[in-house]
This record gives C-alpha cells, sequence and structure tokens, in this order.
C-alpha cells in the first residue's frame, strides 16, 4: 500500500505527532492511524480558531496551534477538506513549522476504503464490496449468490467513513435481507444501466424530450477534470441574484424565482426555476456540475419506451438510521429536524408526516437532490416539497434563526427521498450511479 507507507515513513522516530484539524477527516485519520500504528501517540488536535470546533476529539484535547511549542520539532498531519490546506500550510509557516504533510478527504477516503474492502470481502458471507469507480467516498456493495461470487445488476452504496468496530455494523449487514428490505423501503430496484435498449434510435430524439439542468454557482472551484457532458444536459447558474459573476447563460434570477435564497437553499433555488420557468419536456431534471448522472443518449431515449416516471441517483446505505447520519454528519441538526417534521405535518398533513417518522428510522435514501422526471411527475414532486421549505424557512425566521449553512438543502435531501419511498407503488423509478468530478 505505497499510500500508506508514504505516511508512515515520514512519520519514523517522530517524538512529536501533532493532527491540525478537529472535524471528520481529522478523525478518520486519527482512526486510520490508531489501526495500522497504534504504537504512535498523538499529542493533540490542533485548530486556528477554539470557537465553533469541540474541546476533546477521540479523548484528546483540542489546543489552538498559536499555544503549541515548536520544539522539539513536531511533525504535524493537515487533516481537513483540501479546500483549506494551503490556508492552513500558511499558518504552519508562519508559525515556524515545517515539518507538515497534507491529507484531505480525498486521501483518507481512499486508504480507508482499502482497508474496508479488505476487512468486509474477508468478513462478509452475503456480500462483496468495491471501491467505486464514480465516487472514492463510497463502496460499492454487491449481494452474492450461493457460490459467493458478486450478483451484477443491483447493488447500494456503503459509506467509507462508517466504523466496522462500532454497534455490531457487520452483524447489522449480515442480518440484512436486501431485496426484502430495499422494495419494503424503496420498491422494485430497477437498473437504468440494464435496460433492453431498442435498435436503430437515433441520438437527436433527445431534444425536447430530456433536459437536465446542470447546477453551478459563482462559489464553485474549477474542474482539475475535463469533462464534456451529455447533449441533454444544460448549465444553469443558481443564486445569481447574489453575484455580478456570471457562470452560465442560463441563470436562476430570471422569471418567478428564489435566487436569492440560495444561501440556505442551495441547488433547489435551481430546482424552483426549473418548475417554473424551464420549456417544457417529457422529462426535466437536476444534476450538478460536480455530479452528473451516468446515463447515455440512448438511454435517455429509451426512458419513455420503458415507461420510467423518475431516474435518481443508486441508493445508499445507511446501517445506523438516516434520521441518526444526518444529524451526525450534515447541518440537520435536531431544531433542524424538529422544523421539517412539524412542517411536513402543517403542509402536507398526517399521512406523510405519520409516514416520515418510520421512514427516516429506516436505512435506504436517494442522495443529492438529483432526479430526472417526466414533467408532471417533476411538478408534483415541486409542488409537493417546496411549501414544506418555505414552512421550515418561516419557522427560522420567527424564530430568530440566520443560518449560513445549506441547511434546507440537505433538509431536502431527506425530502426528496421521502416522497418517492412513499410513493414507490406509484412511480416506476429507475436508479443509476452517478460520477463525481474533481
Amino acid at each position: 500500500m505505497q499510500k500508506e507507507e508514504i505516511i508512515f515513513d515520514r512519520m519514523q522516530k517522530r517524538s512529536r505527532v501533532i493532527i491540525y484539524g478537529a472535524h471528520l477527516v481529522a478523525k478518520e485519520v486519527y482512526r486510520y492511524l490508531q489501526k495500522h500504528r497504534p504504537d504512535l501517540k498523538i499529542e493533540t488536535f490542533a485548530v486556528t480558531n477554539l470557537e465553533g470546533n469541540p474541546d476533546f476529539l477521540e479523548g484528546i484535547t483540542v489546543r489552538r496551534i498559536f499555544d503549541i511549542a515548536s520544539q522539539p520539532v513536531p511533525y504535524i498531519l493537515i487533516a481537513m477538506p483540501e479546500k483549506y490546506h494551503e490556508e492552513a500550510a500558511r499558518t504552519l509557516e508562519s508559525l515556524g513549522f515545517d515539518e507538515f504533510e497534507k491529507i484531505g478527504l480525498k486521501k483518507i477516503s481512499l486508504l480507508k476504503g482499502t482497508d474496508m474492502v479488505w476487512d468486509l470481502n474477508r468478513s462478509s458471507r452475503k456480500y462483496f464490496f468495491e471501491q467505486s469507480l464514480n465516487d472514492y467516498s463510497w463502496l460499492d456493495l454487491f449481494e452474492k449468490d450461493r457460490a459467493g461470487k458478486k450478483i451484477e445488476g443491483r447493488h447500494y452504496k456503503f459509506t467509507i467513513l462508517s466504523r466496522l468496530s462500532e454497534q455490531g455494523t457487520l452483524k447489522k449487514l449480515e442480518g440484512l435481507d436486501f431485496k426484502a428490505d430495499y422494495e419494503k423501503i424503496l420498491g422494485m430496484y430497477r437498473n437504468l444501466g440494464q435496460l433492453e435498449m431498442a435498435e436503430n434510435k437515433s441520438a437527436d430524439r433527445t431534444e425536447g424530450c430530456v433536459d437536465v439542468y446542470m447546477v453551478s454557482c459563482q462559489n464553485d472551484k474549477p474542474l482539475e477534470t475535463t469533462y464534456q457532458p451529455c447533449r441533454y444536459v444544460h448549465p444553469l447558474q443558481a443564486g445569481a441574484a447574489l453575484t455580478n459573476v456570471r457562470k452560465a447563460e442560463l441563470t436562476d434570477n430570471h422569471g418567478e424565482n428564489i435566487s436569492d435564497k440560495n444561501v440556505s437553499f442551495a441547488e433547489m433555488t435551481a430546482m424552483y426555476w426549473i418548475w417554473k420557468n424551464a420549456p417544457s419536456a417529457k422529462y426535466k431534471g437536476l444534476c450538478h456540475y460536480r455530479r452528473h448522472f451516468i446515463m447515455s443518449e440512448k438511454q435517455a431515449q429509451e426512458l419513455e419506451r420503458q415507461g420510467i416516471d423518475v431516474v435518481l441517483t443508486t441508493p445508499r446505505l445507511v446501517l445506523s438510521g438516516l434520521k441518526k447520519m444526518f444529524l451526525s454528519d450534515t447541518p440537520v441538526k435536531k431544531d433542524v429536524f424538529e422544523n421539517m417534521m412539524n412542517s411536513i405535518e402543517e403542509t402536507v398533513g398526517n399521512v406523510y408526516s405519520d409516514y416520515a417518522e418510520k421512514y427516516f428510522d429506516s436505512i435506504f435514501y436517494y442522495p443529492n437532490n438529483m432526479l430526472i422526471a417526466k414533467e408532471e411527475v417533476f411538478h408534483a414532486y415541486c409542488r409537493w416539497i417546496f411549501p414544506i421549505l418555505f414552512c421550515m424557512e418561516q419557522h427560522d425566521l420567527e424564530s430568530h434563526v440566520m443560518k449560513k449553512d445549506r441547511h434546507l438543502a440537505f433538509a431536502a435531501e431527506l425530502l426528496t427521498s421521502l416522497y418517492f419511498s412513499f410513493h414507490k407503488d406509484d412511480y416506476k423509478i429507475g436508479v443509476t450511479d452517478y460520477l463525481f468530478l474533481e
């Protein structure tokens, strides 16, 4: 494991090792080192500012980087999302620290993913795991046949951020009946990649048939990857009312729009614009500039012939339950979750709120607020979800909550999954992976 050796080699015989960071990446780096170098003592977790950070992490004190002595020279692991690396490095250099290494979400995900694939495939009798070729932060989980071989055609996403040692994770996994459990929660599994294709279809048929809008905003960082989207994909700038910078010809600030709510609604301001302003098409949809449906032109042509009502992203498996995961890992904290549940009851009634109580304790959801749906299905979904989000926003205002953390968009991710789970028997749903670009 070459990447593992790079980390370990540079820390050999170090008397002081400090992790610079105090959140997800830092926690995962610590756990990885605990597994592979239990002899290594982490002196402290360091942060630039104590405000907004925990006092302790993994039982270790969190301290300001400015309060840490420079002698003997410590080896510092910058363990935080990649976008903060350069600023962190400048801070360390200004303090005279020159022995450090940068570890971001991608690096620790790949390292941990390799570990998990090995550990799970060695231990599991029923399931087979692979590192995803499309998104490094998730594993692909397949069922095994009686001969112990991978069953192609249906798979799920399993988070690399889970701890196999916690709460009997493997035992929970082995106890599932995925086909029965999945169908109970989300209905029949239809893999878009396995649709029977008709012959001699013209690629031009997607024009006016499928329109998927690719959302970006002024704060998006440039992609390192060159990628040419399919012809059915149209760039759309979200939050255009908040900036003079233009990222696309189409913007979400003309016609009937909520573009000025983008700070908390994120991609949902684009979803609203599509609903209210996009030209009529048989299928309408939304993807992200970094996340694209893995769906060819020919597969897009086949949606209508196959009777597909909506295409959603390959479901993720969350063994701890959706509510617990969102409360732990997203801006949907207890107050936001309670606001969401109250808003569901106020706007769409007890039938949905009673169903939500059960669904949010279940284990499968569709990620990223990405969908492609027949126009009438798209509009029905929007008529349902936006009153809930507006109700949540109103409760925020009444409570003088001024959050700038996209909590309404994360709530929308739960609501989107709730809606299509509730209507699993009403709509013919197809699923496909998405490609994550850097």
